[in-house]
């Protein structure tokens, strides 16, 4: 094994400068391989652990630790079939060699490189129901008060934005709206959404956004909430008024939703949201940095 040795760190070397390696120390390894595997026999090496398969011959595994690029040394551990805890830093290469053949290579070798991590997923998000045509205070509008607020808040959290819209949309004139939606609180209708297809499990975080009408959430906005498991999620309240605040709203989400957590919301003017934008967007700027959210990434409003 002696007169062996300088060969092998030889080939170690001719390893190394075929391929990259980071000199840091992790706690979180993944096996990349090197070269192909072949002879029936192969390593992986993940959290600490190297796994041998198909190894049925005397061998000898050899890691080789490198600072930066320089190889710093070297060890012979013993090598058997299955699962070893060894410890390594990232960089550092395990090779197989024949025991009864020191010239003779196993092709089973790993690099241990750092864990990949996942790509940041975007697990918020904002849906809101919004009104245009004629609004109290407002006049005749074409974005709705609420898609404002909401529009906002996406921008500063990087949510996905969804529009909770109606099968039947609701009348442009002020006055004929109000009849449907007292209609509407009276028979605690549930009026039908033309788009439900929302894959809620890919959020954590959900704004739900809406008008304050008769002092609570439109009814759409209710079938909305039913439609959904809401379960260990947290479900942010905001929303437009012209004088009323939240009314009942954060309590009714509350209740609503009891295995989800539901921080303090946002009750904006409708006609700050549509005439004061700066103004609006310094409200929900403060408020959403007050939320501490598991995840970066509220009278009558539109």
């Amino acid at each position: 094994m002696k007169k062996f040795l300088p060969l092998f760190i030889v080939s170690l070397i001719l390893c190394f400068c075929m391929g990259g390696f980071s000199g840091s120390a992790n706690n979180s390894y993944v096996f990349s391989e090197v070269g192909a595997q072949s002879d029936d026999v192969s390593m992986t090496y993940e959290d600490g652990k190297l796994t041998i398969e198909g190894l049925d011959e005397a061998a000898n595994l050899m890691q080789a630790s490198f600072t930066g690029k320089v190889l710093t040394g070297v060890k012979l551990l013993e090598a058997k079939n299955g699962t070893t805890e060894v410890t390594a830093n990232i960089g550092d290469k395990f090779f197989l060699w024949s025991a009864t053949n020191a010239m003779r290579p196993l092709s089973a070798a790993v690099t241990v490189r750092p864990a990949e991590q996942p790509e940041p997923s975007n697990n918020i998000l904002v849906a809101y129901f919004s009104r245009t045509g004629e609004n109290y205070s407002v006049g005749t509008i074409t974005t709705g008060n609420t898609a404002i607020v909401a529009q906002m808040i996406a921008e500063q959290t990087g949510g996905d934005l969804f529009e909770i819209k109606p099968v039947t949309p609701y009348p442009s004139d002020y006055q004929e709206m109000l009849a449907v939606a007292q209609r509407e609180a009276a028979e605690n209708a549930r009026p039908e959404i033309a788009d439900t297809a929302v894959n809620m499990q890919d959020y954590d975080v959900v704004f739900i956004g809406y008008p304050i009408w008769n002092g609570d959430m439109p009814k759409i906005v209710y079938h909305f909430l039913e439609s959904y498991d809401f379960s260990g999620k947290t479900v942010v309240p905001f929303n437009t008024h012209e004088g009323s605040g939240q009314g009942s709203t954060q309590r009714n989400i509350e209740n609503l939703l009891p295995n989800a957590t539901v921080p303090r919301g946002l009750a904006v003017r409708g006609a700050t949201a549509q005439n004061s934008r700066s103004e609006a967007e310094s409200a929900v700027k403060n408020w959403l940095s007050g939320l501490n959210l598991p995840a970066p990434g509220t009278g009558s409003g539109a």
